[in-house]
């Protein structure tokens, strides 16, 4: 039954009396006396239905029910802004297309989880421009990017992926320039590099990858590093095609951790 509240207002009917402030005692009361047992049988199947409808709401984004795709042009510049007021549980496949321009605000794709993915493609010939370096952190929806110019420096490098489920990059260029790494995978994350470029951090490595990560380099140039690949504490880096063993620096180092070369032997 629904309640009714009571207007009370001075000199007014009902009167503020004992017999009508009991009444309201007796109320509070009994309210906080109720129990899951002392529900009548009406009122539990009330509740769970309640909570089943909004477990099945739940149930049906985190397992693919009904997924739709958003497709949406966006410049660079607003990107960062698109990404940050999506939601966490990502329930939708977001394709976005970039047009030429250039974005100087760190691209941060963070804390997503769900059964969608976010996929952006910049414009022809590198023209989508990201000077202030991209972040990949506790992601765990694929996270697709191509054709974009990525440059700048975020957190000591030029693309970090933390503790990402995938990452998969394709035809983009990565200008370490100033940056102590090119590219960071580190805590379990898992990153693909397909026909990438990764130069110019001629004063740090081409890549670093710790703390069980995967980074996988298929058919990428690299030129002009300082070091090539530098592994720690469990890292894995599989080079394919012509990918060279070096990554473009001068030596790799490994304090914990394996290269596989292209012909499946270690490096």
């Amino acid at each position: 039954m629904a309640y009714t509240p009571t207007v009370w207002k001075n000199g007014e009917f009902p009167p503020i009396d004992a017999e009508h402030l009991n009444k309201i005692e007796q109320g509070i009361t009994d309210a906080v006396s109720v129990t899951p047992q002392t529900l009548i049988d009406g009122q539990k199947a009330q509740a769970r239905d309640n909570i089943g409808a909004a477990d099945i709401e739940t149930q049906n984004k985190i397992m693919a029910k009904d997924i739709t795709s958003v497709d949406i042009t966006l410049a660079p510049a607003e990107l960062p802004a698109y990404i940050a007021n999506l939601p966490r549980l990502l329930d939708k496949h977001y394709s976005i297309t970039l047009t030429a321009g250039i974005c100087t605000t760190p691209l941060k794709i963070n804390q997503f989880y769900g059964p969608g993915y976010i996929d952006v493609t910049g414009a022809s010939n590198f023209g989508s421009v990201f000077s202030a370096g991209v972040e990949i952190e506790k992601a765990r929806v694929l996270i697709s990017l191509s054709g974009l110019s990525i440059s700048g420096v975020i957190s000591g490098s030029t693309v970090t992926a933390h503790s990402t489920a995938y990452l998969y990059l394709y035809n983009c260029t990565i200008d370490g320039t100033g940056a102590s790494q090119a590219v960071i995978l580190y805590e379990a994350a898992f990153a693909s590099f397909n026909q990438c470029t990764i130069k110019d951090c001629s004063t740090g490595d081409a890549v670093l990858c710790g703390y069980n990560s995967i980074g996988a380099f298929s058919d990428c140039s690299m030129s002009n590093n300082g070091e090539g690949a530098y592994l720690y504490h469990g890292g894995i880096i599989l080079l394919s095609g012509d990918t060279p063993e070096l990554m473009g620096g001068s030596a790799n180092k490994k304090s914990g951790g394996i290269i596989v070369k292209a012909d499946g032997t270690l490096l």
